[in-house]
């Protein structure tokens, strides 16, 4: 599969990220690109020139960037885990890998890759767009984003 692997955001492994992009052999080195925080419109235009979604997760529990990939058209490969496994319809809106296995979720992004009417409309794989939308807003109310906020308070005055 020809690739090139864009991370985008933040976050605490970014320098681990880094060290492991320099370590490897230069031919995968040039296909992968660490991106700063995007603004929301930035990410949206990124996504849409993106042709797959990969959520690489032990533990995700929301799987927002996901629906943000999803309502953009982009098809999604994830592990297993409590979020995408709400959101993703296996086989239909996405597809669904054991954590940690890397082989499993190559193949599904080889199935992505070989099948020519997904390389000219990305939004084939998400055959309703729509839901992808409602759902990440249905994920996104004020409630959600106040109890988010509460959480990153009592972080902040626990020094975390």
């Amino acid at each position: 599969v020809q690739f090139t692997l864009r991370i985008i955001g933040e976050g605490g492994y970014k320098n681990w990220l880094r060290k492991e992009v320099s370590d490897l052999p230069a031919d995968l080195r040039r296909r992968v690109t660490l991106v700063d925080m995007m603004l929301p419109e930035q990410l949206d235009a990124a996504w849409r020139e993106t042709d797959v979604c990969l959520l690489v997760s032990n533990t995700e529990s929301g799987g927002i960037s996901m629906l943000e990939a999803m309502a953009q058209g982009c098809a999604s490969v994830s592990t297993r885990t409590p979020g995408p496994s709400e959101i993703v319809k296996h086989g239909e809106t996405g597809f669904l890998t054991a954590i940690d296995d890397m082989r499993e979720m190559a193949q599904y992004i080889a199935r992505l890759d070989a099948d020519s009417g997904f390389r000219r409309d990305p939004i084939w794989f998400v055959k309703d767009a729509k839901s992808a939308t409602q759902l990440y807003l249905d994920k996104n109310t004020p409630e959600a984003a106040e109890k988010a906020l509460g959480i990153y308070q009592r972080m902040v005055r626990l020094g975390v």
